[in-house]
């Protein structure tokens, strides 16, 4: 009798254990189902989501009069001095033409207007093409003067001095970093068609840019811009 007993008690003990145990996961799944509902639970992020986007820089450890621009097309964003005016971009090849290969774009200001000293340029001015972009026959190919595949960053500056800058006794070459990528910069004067000297400031950033690649270049033509172009090449990201 006293075993029928044990028998029966340790039955019930176990009956009495999955009884609990069902409840309690059955609570335990709709308690969460009940609070995903209650709290709208969002789906988690993908980390590629933002992988293509490029997001504005800041600018207000600059000073005031800063401004921020984005290109999310080409994917890069930079800081400029509200009075330049409004960053103006310009395709500079949508117009079919049998002259030119590839892509190339500029990017000026509206507040900056064009001088005329030795040709017509931008006090400072942003451009950028595509790596196969190249003028037919002997048109001149405008601010794009540099033969970009003769950038080397393994040689010297003063090996890339002499294969880039032949002549050019009155600018100095140097090695830099633009956002990261290597790049070159260019300063000092150079003459002009009419025999007088002129200013220049470039930065040279060969194949770079997100997406696709581009060779990037900052020319300024104006000393008086130098200071403000130097942060603004600093504040660049792509």
């Amino acid at each position: 009798m006293k075993n029928k007993m044990k028998t029966i008690l340790a039955i019930l003990l176990a009956v009495l254990v999955v009884a609990v145990a069902v409840i309690y996961f059955w609570q335990n799944g709709n308690f969460k189902k009940w609070q995903k509902e209650l709290l709208g639970e969002k789906p988690a992020i993908s980390k590629n989501l933002f992988k293509n986007v490029t997001f504005p820089v800041r600018c207000s450890g600059l000073g005031e009069g800063w401004m921020s621009y984005t290109d999310q097309r080409m994917k890069f964003s930079f800081c400029y001095k509200k009075e330049w005016g409004v960053p103006k971009l310009e395709d500079l090849t949508s117009t079919p033409s049998t002259e030119a290969v590839g892509k190339s774009w500029s990017l000026a200001f509206t507040n900056n207007p064009e001088g005329k000293r030795f040709m017509e340029y931008f006090p400072i001015s942003i451009g950028y093409q595509t790596l196969d972009f190249a003028i037919k026959g002997d048109v001149s190919p405008g601010p794009f003067i540099i033969d970009w595949e003769k950038i080397d960053f393994s040689k010297t500056e003063a090996r890339l001095t002499k294969v880039l800058l032949s002549g050019e006794k009155d600018i100095k070459l140097s090695k830099v970093k633009v956002a990261g990528h290597d790049a070159l910069k260019e300063t000092g004067f150079f003459v002009g068609m009419d025999g007088a000297k002129e200013y220049v400031t470039k930065w040279l950033v060969p194949k770079t840019m997100v997406d696709e690649k581009y060779n990037l270049e900052i020319s300024v033509y104006d000393e008086k811009y130098a200071e403000d172009a130097e942060k603004m090449v600093n504040s660049m990201k792509f």
